[in-house]
C-alpha cells in the first residue's frame, strides 16, 4: 500500500515537472537576445543567400539599420529552394530539413522573433514522447520513462536549446526515436519496424551532419549484440540502414563538393597544433563539466560573484559522480542490451569526437568540449540518472530505508537545480549559447549607447554575421555605412573600404565604428586629418571594442 502510495506521489511530482519544462519553454521567449546563429537561420529563412547580401552593400552607401531586415524575414518573391540552395553552397554543414521546416513555419506564421523561436520550442517536445519511449524499449519501466521525461522537462540545457532558433531540439528528438525506433525493430524484427527507423536514420542525418556519429554507435551496438554474425536481424538493419544512407546521399554529394566551405565556416581542419600538455588540460577540465550541464547552469562567467562561482562548481562536481555512479550502476544491473546501448549513444558521439580533436585538432581541438555536439552524451546521461533514481527511491525493503530518503534527497537536490537553472534563465536576456557571455554583454552595451544618440552613423567592414546580428539591437533610426565581407560564402571581397570622414559624417551627431571593424579601416581612420578615434566601449577580457569618432575643433 505505502509503495503504491509514493508510486502515485511521483506521478503528480512528475506532472507538475512537466508544466514547468512546458512552461519555461515558452516564458519570455522574445527577451533574449536574438543571437549569432539564430541571424543566420533568419538569413536562410528569406531564401537569400550571404553572397546576395554581401553584394548589394558592397555598394557602399548609407543604409538604416532597418534596411538589414530584407535578409532577416521571408521573401514574397522566393521560395523554400532558395533556402536549399543558401545551405548547400554556403552552409552545406547544415542539412536543409529543420531549415526547410522553419521556411514554411515562417510563410504561414510569421518571421518574428516570437515566432521564429516557437517552432523549436514545439519540437522541443517530441524529445518528451521520445525518451519516454526510449526508457520503456531499454527498461521496461513506465516510472523510468516518467522520470526521464521530468529531468528532460527542466533541464536547463535543453531548455535553453528549446528557445533557440536552430536545429538542436529537433535534433534530440530525432536521436531519440530513432535510437527507440532501432530497440523495437531489433525487437520486433519486421519490415515495417525496420522501415520506421530507415525514415527517422535519413531525418537523423538530414537533421544534422553529427548524425553520422549515431549511426557508427548503432553499428557497433549491433555487431556486438548480434555477435558479430549475419543474422536475420543484422540483416534487416543493414538494409534499413542502407536506405536511410541512400536517401541522405544527395546531400552527401553537396557536402563533399563544398567541403572547402564546410572547413572554412566551422574551423574543421587543422589549425595550429597546440601542446599535448596544454590540449589535453584543456579537454579534461572541459570533459569533466558536461555531466552537469544537463542538471544545473547558472550561466557563470568569470566576473560573477564568487558564490555564484562556487555554487556552481559545487553542482557540477556532484553531478560528475551521479552520473559517474549512475553508468555503473547501469551495467551493473540491466541486461547488456541495455547498459550497452546507453554505453554507445555516449560514447559513439564522445569518441568520434575526441579523436577528431587528438588527431585532426579541427575546433581548436576542443569539438568535444562544445555543448550542442553533445547532446547524444546529455541525453545519455540523463536515462542513466533516471534509471539509478528510480531503482533507489522505488527500494521498498524495510533495511533501505535511510538509503531510501538519502536519494529521496538527491532527486529533490537534481530538480531543484534544474528548476532553479530554467527560472533563472527564463529571466535573462543573454545566455552562453547566444554567442558567449562576454561578447554579447559588450554588444548590448554598445548597441545602447548608440540608440541613445540622437543621430548616429555606424561605419563598419566586419564580416555578415556580425552586421546581421548586430541588426537586431540598433534602433530603426541608425544609419549604417558599411561593407562587410563573406562569413561563409565563397565571394572574393577585398577590405579596401576607406569611407571620407569629411563627406561622410556630415549632418550625424555621433559616428561610430561597429560593428567591429578590421584593423586596416581602423588605421585609415585614425589618420583621417581633424578626426579623432576614442573608445566608448570595451569588453573586460577581450579586443571588443566600440570606437567613437570625433570631429577636431581648432583652437
Amino acid at each position: 500500500m505505502q509503495h503504491t502510495s509514493m508510486r502515485s506521489r511521483m506521478r503528480w511530482l512528475i506532472a507538475v515537472l512537466l508544466a514547468l519544462g512546458i512552461f519555461f519553454r515558452f516564458a519570455n521567449i522574445d527577451k533574449k537576445i536574438y543571437g549569432l546563429d539564430e541571424s543566420y537561420t533568419s538569413l536562410r529563412i528569406s531564401s537569400y543567400t550571404e553572397a546576395e547580401l554581401v553584394q548589394d552593400l558592397s555598394k557602399t552607401r548609407i543604409i538604416g539599420a532597418d534596411y538589414l531586415k530584407k535578409y532577416q524575414q521571408v521573401s514574397t518573391e522566393r521560395n523554400f529552394l532558395g533556402t536549399i540552395q543558401g545551405l548547400s553552397t554556403e552552409e552545406p554543414q547544415h542539412p536543409p530539413l529543420y531549415y526547410v521546416i522553419a521556411r514554411l513555419w515562417a510563410q504561414l506564421l510569421g518571421d518574428s522573433v516570437t515566432a521564429t523561436r516557437i517552432l523549436p520550442a514545439l519540437l522541443s517536445l517530441l524529445a518528451f514522447p521520445g525518451i519516454y519511449w526510449l526508457c520503456l524499449e531499454l527498461f521496461n519501466s513506465q516510472l523510468t520513462g516518467w522520470l526521464a521525461v521530468a529531468l528532460l522537462a527542466v533541464s536547463p540545457f535543453n531548455v535553453v536549446y528549446a528557445q533557440e532558433a536552430r536545429q538542436y531540439s529537433l535534433w534530440t528528438a530525432i536521436v531519440l526515436l530513432s535510437s527507440a525506433s532501432l530497440l523495437r525493430a531489433i525487437r520486433l524484427n519486421t519490415p515495417l519496424s525496420w522501415g520506421l527507423y530507415a525514415v527517422t536514420l535519413a531525418a537523423n542525418f538530414y537533421t544534422f551532419l553529427l548524425s553520422i556519429l549515431i549511426a557508427a554507435g548503432h553499428g557497433f551496438y549491433m555487431l556486438v549484440i548480434e555477435k558479430f554474425k549475419f543474422t536475420k536481424t543484422f540483416v534487416s538493419y543493414l538494409i534499413a540502414s542502407a536506405l536511410g544512407a541512400i536517401a541522405f546521399c544527395p546531400w552527401v554529394f553537396i557536402v563533399i563538393s563544398n567541403w572547402s566551405r564546410v572547413q572554412h565556416t566551422t574551423n574543421w581542419k587543422e589549425t595550429a597544433r597546440p601542446s599535448a600538455i596544454a590540449q589535453l588540460w584543456k579537454l579534461f577540465r572541459g570533459w569533466t563539466r558536461q555531466p552537469g550541464r544537463p542538471f544545473f547552469d547558472l550561466n557563470v562567467s568569470p566576473q560573477d560573484w564568487i558564490g555564484v562561482r562556487a555554487t556552481q562548481s559545487l553542482f557540477t562536481l556532484i553531478c560528475l559522480i551521479l552520473v559517474a555512479y549512475s553508468l555503473y550502476f547501469l551495467y551493473k544491473t540491466t541486461q547488456k542490451r541495455s547498459w550497452l546501448f546507453v554505453f554507445t549513444l555516449i560514447g559513439g558521439t564522445g569518441i568520434g569526437l575526441t579523436l577528431q580533436d587528438l588527431i585532426l585538432k579541427g575546433q581548436d581541438g576542443s569539438s568535444s568540449t562544445i555543448p550542442r555536439y553533445l547532446i547524444p552524451c546529455y541525453l545519455g546521461f540523463q536515462i542513466a540518472v533516471a534509471h539509478l533514481l528510480t531503482n533507489k527511491i522505488t527500494q521498498h525493503d524495510s533495511v533501505k530505508s535511510k538509503e531510501r530518503w538519502l536519494w529521496n534527497g538527491v532527486l529533490a537536490l537534481i530538480i531543484s537545480g534544474g528548476i532553479l537553472s530554467s527560472a533563472v534563465s527564463s529571466e535573462s536576456k543573454i545566455w552562453w549559447n547566444k554567442g558567449g557571455v562576454e561578447y554579447l554583454e559588450y554588444n548590448l552595451s554598445a548597441a545602447r549607447l548608440i540608440n541613445q544618440s540622437k543621430n548616429p552613423l555606424l561605419i563598419s567592414d566586419c564580416d555578415s554575421w556580425g552586421l546581421l546580428f548586430s541588426s537586431h539591437l540598433l534602433d530603426p533610426k541608425v544609419k549604417m555605412l558599411v561593407k562587410p565581407y563573406c562569413f561563409s560564402c565563397s565571394l572574393k571581397t577585398q577590405q579596401d573600404f576607406q569611407p571620407n570622414l569629411s563627406k561622410e559624417a556630415a549632418g550625424f551627431s555621433d559616428i561610430f565604428l561597429f560593428p567591429r571593424p578590421s584593423d586596416s579601416l581602423l588605421n585609415f581612420l585614425k589618420n583621417q586629418p581633424n578626426y579623432q578615434i576614442k573608445e566608448a566601449v570595451k569588453a573586460q577580457s577581450s579586443d571588443s571594442v566600440l570606437w567613437k569618432i570625433e570631429k577636431v575643433v581648432a583652437p
